[in-house]
């Protein structure tokens, strides 16, 4: 998390967990993309899960 926050790139935090693949980073980054897009829509359509 402190690495989005600092805007780094995803290469310096491959550099810095060099266990993690650039394909499970991208897929994570993805996958969250996708919760939070649905969190919006949602909660635009009243809908409020209350997981978070």
């Amino acid at each position: 998390n402190q690495h989005l926050v600092a805007g780094d790139s995803l290469d310096v935090f491959l550099d810095d967990f060099p266990t993690v693949s650039r394909e499970q980073a991208v897929a994570y980054l993805q996958m969250t993309l996708e919760y939070a897009n649905a969190r919006i829509k949602g909660s635009q359509n009243g809908v409020y899960s209350g997981d978070g």
